[in-house]
């Protein structure tokens, strides 16, 4: 995190005779204010009022600070003498993005106090102090006073990882797989809406369980992992002091459900900006599991293989769907299965099914990138080959032109079924 200090010693002087001007004059007005940078300053500013005759001359000082996107301000002043007559030291901020004056922020003070302004938008933002002292009566006042200005990085800055946007509002579809590199923070990403949180969508069929789990450096910022459906109900959360969060759901219900998986920094905790692997599995026990790993494609996904239905082969319906999540749109998908297991490279992905190797018809992906592949196990060739206890791993292989590796194809993670009498 960037921190640039600021530490201002400014004195009144006790007569306007003796006023001679400092380094930042002229700096008396809004368009004129001195543009402040890391550094000690020691300044002169004079106030002085009379009645006979009627003048009042005041040595106003302005002050420019720009924010950049994602930064934070924190603006502390400390009186700490006066001499002469009695007066106030007022601290007045503005924000003179669009030009002077500016329009007036909350959050000023008298004598002693902070305000702190957090730039949120995507954009440079100007912030102009107005420092001055208010006579109580005339004569003149000699004020010393401290000031502190603290520029810093507040929340994630960059404009924000491969996975962005996502939030409640906008959450991202995602296929079970490992995900590293992954930031979030306790504000928003200029390039993205309001947030403090990650926010993915994944589906789950009925009786399959959903397994997150985060990993990262919780000295770094406090994470906290939740799961809940896309109505907003809460199933599960995980949020210790750990640098590991994990959180499990079993959808009880009678068909596919989309639960959201949320990470999110620690609400009103300043300055958390973590980075965090995120680990996501769907795991059916009556049904299969997957195993091997699948690549990024060229929608930042690894599609995912599942299945769903019946593994009985007595069942006269012979109901079981291979589904294809995380695909390029529209692509097409070819389900092939084998009687071992492997895990080699082979185009932008991995190869992960051996041995004796079948494949069914080819099929195409749907405009969000999902196939759906029917499996009857009395076709498959040769016809008999799938039998009472015996155990198939299944792989998806799928065109991706614009793949991260430029092969034009890539696949999905395994999927291994022992099938029942």
């Amino acid at each position: 995190m960037a921190i640039r200090p600021l530490d201002l010693a400014l004195v009144l002087l006790t007569s306007l005779s003796a006023y001679a001007g400092d380094v930042g004059e002229p700096n008396q007005t809004c368009p004129t204010a001195w543009v402040t940078a890391s550094g000690t300053y020691f300044m002169d500013s004079a106030d002085y009022w009379s009645t006979t005759p009627p003048v009042e001359s005041t040595d106003w000082d302005y002050y420019r600070v720009t924010l950049q996107p994602g930064e934070r301000l924190d603006f502390t002043c400390t009186r700490t003498g006066d001499m002469g007559n009695p007066a106030d030291l007022l601290v007045s901020p503005h924000d003179a993005t669009s030009g002077c004056p500016g329009g007036w922020l909350p959050g000023g003070f008298q004598d002693n106090g902070t305000f702190t302004v957090q730039n949120t938008t995507s954009v440079p933002r100007v912030i102009v102090v107005l420092m001055y002292a208010w006579l109580h009566n005339e004569g003149w006042a000699e004020i010393s006073y401290r000031l502190d200005v603290l520029i810093s990085g507040y929340g994630c800055t960059g404009p924000g990882d491969s996975l962005e946007p996502n939030s409640s509002e906008m959450p991202r579809r995602l296929t079970p797989n490992v995900r590293t590199g992954l930031t979030v923070g306790s504000t928003p990403y200029p390039s993205g809406p309001a947030q403090w949180d990650d926010v993915y969508a994944v589906r789950v069929p009925p009786g399959a369980t959903i397994d997150a789990r985060i990993t990262f450096v919780h000295t770094n910022g406090d994470l906290d992992l939740l799961l809940y459906t896309s109505g907003g109900g809460i199933v599960a959360t995980s949020a210790t002091t750990a640098d590991v969060e994990q959180a499990s759901h079993t959808n009880l219900g009678g068909s596919v459900e989309e639960y959201w998986v949320a990470v999110r920094s620690r609400p009103g905790v300043p300055n958390i900006c973590n980075t965090y692997q995120l680990e996501v599995a769907v795991n059916d026990p009556a049904i299969g599991a997957n195993y091997c790993v699948s690549a990024p494609n060229s929608t930042q996904n690894g599609a995912s293989l599942r299945a769903f239905g019946s593994i009985s082969l007595g069942n006269p319906l012979n109901t079981l769907d291979f589904v294809v999540e995380g695909l390029p749109p529209n692509v097409p998908c070819l389900l092939y299965y084998g009687s071992a297991t492997t895990q080699v490279p082979f185009g932008d992905g991995f190869r992960c099914v051996a041995g004796t190797t079948f494949r069914e018809a080819l099929v195409f992906a749907d405009a969000i990138g999902e196939a759906i592949v029917p499996f009857d196990p009395a076709s498959n060739q040769p016809a008999g080959v799938v039998t009472p206890g015996s155990t198939w791993h299944f792989q998806a292989y799928y065109r991706n032109v614009n793949g991260p590796l430029g092969s034009g194809f890539n696949l999905s993670d395994g999927y291994t079924i022992t099938f029942l009498p």
